[in-house]
This record gives C-alpha cells, structure tokens and sequence, in this order.
C-alpha cells in the first residue's frame, strides 16, 4: 500500500523554529474495506514508532497530540478527503483553528501521488465552499497585536532585567492571513515565503 507522511503546521511550511514541536499524520492509500482493519493498524504503529523515534532525537510530542500514531491523525486517502470536507462545511471554531495547522501539509516521503490528489481535492472543496473564508478571516482578526492605546509597542518583563514582547503571535498573524490569501486563490504551496512569492 502506498502511503505518505505528512508534514503539518510550522513543520508543513517550513517555519521551524527552536521551540518546534511533533505535527506529523500518515495518509495511505484506500484499500478495500476488508483490509482496512489491518492496514490502518499497521500504520498506527508505524506512526508511534515514528513519534517515539523524533522524541528521542529531540522533537517534543505535541501537546495537541497531532501525530501520526493517534488515530485520528492516520488515515486512508478518502479519509482526509472526508475530514477536510467536515471542517470547511461544519464551520465550527474547533474546526476553523485545526484548518491552521492542517491545510499547510506537505509531503515527507516525497510519494508522487498521494499529497498531489489531497492538495487537489482541498483546492476543489474550497472552490464550491467560498463562505470558509469569511469564517477564516475573522479568525484572523481575534489577535489583538500587542500595541498599546498610543500605538507603542507592550513589552512584558521576562527572567531577570530581561524585557520582550510576542513575536510568534504577530508572525502567526502574518501566516494566517497569507494562508487565508493562498487558500483562496487555489495556490498550493505551502511555505509562507513560496506563497507570498
């Protein structure tokens, strides 16, 4: 069975930085419903072994636990097609937040056929569902940038004389509303560099 792993939020885009943690979910090939048993069971184990594999190497688990050995992160072809589908049309909050992390994946393995046919069927979807996106907007604009009244920029104090402010929820910002643009575009890399450019 064809399979692929796939990389997702900051990993997906290739936004790492040093806190970086697991977002990682297999996609394999359907198979007839008789196998299906099996076959996800093999890739779920695959998936933990994976997982324990980048912890040893120094990648923390998420926290969210958005990685390839949950079962919810494991799935055949038509099943991503079908959980993509859900959160556009469902439209709840939960739903909007996990299209942040989910719909920036790319391929780790590099598998020809796979990740080409989900980015296809996510620019399909999204063309005949145009209401996501005022959905999605206004997700974006929840963020309050950390300015004061006059403007100035709120710095918090950290450990010792040490001062600072946000940097990741203003970058986050920038992300989401270049994701917002690309998604509604039909462009289909991921990078946030790539999709600017």
């Amino acid at each position: 069975t064809t399979f692929d792993i796939l990389l997702m939020g900051s990993l997906g885009r290739g936004d790492v930085t040093l806190t970086a943690d697991q977002d990682h979910a297999i996609i394999y090939d359907d198979v007839p419903e008789s196998d299906e048993i099996e076959v996800r069971k093999y890739f779920l184990a695959m998936g933990r072994r994976l997982s324990d594999l980048l912890a040893a190497a120094g990648f923390p688990y998420c926290q969210g636990k958005i990685m390839s050995g949950e079962s919810e992160f494991c799935r055949s072809f038509s099943g991503w097609c079908t959980g993509f589908d859900g959160w556009i049309t469902t439209l709840e909050p939960q739903d909007i937040l996990r299209t942040k992390i989910f719909f920036d994946f790319r391929s780790a393995l590099g598998e020809p056929k796979l990740v080409p046919a989900l980015q296809d069927h996510l620019k399909q979807t999204l063309a005949k569902h145009p209401r996501f996106f005022p959905m999605l907007a206004q997700s974006v604009l929840h963020y309050a940038p950390p300015l004061n009244v006059f403007g100035s920029i709120i710095v918090q104090q950290g450990e010792g004389p040490r001062r600072g402010f946000d940097v990741k929820g203003v970058i986050a910002q920038i992300v989401d509303i270049v994701r917002l643009k690309a998604l509604q575009n039909g462009v289909t890399k991921v990078g946030t560099e790539d999709r600017l450019k």
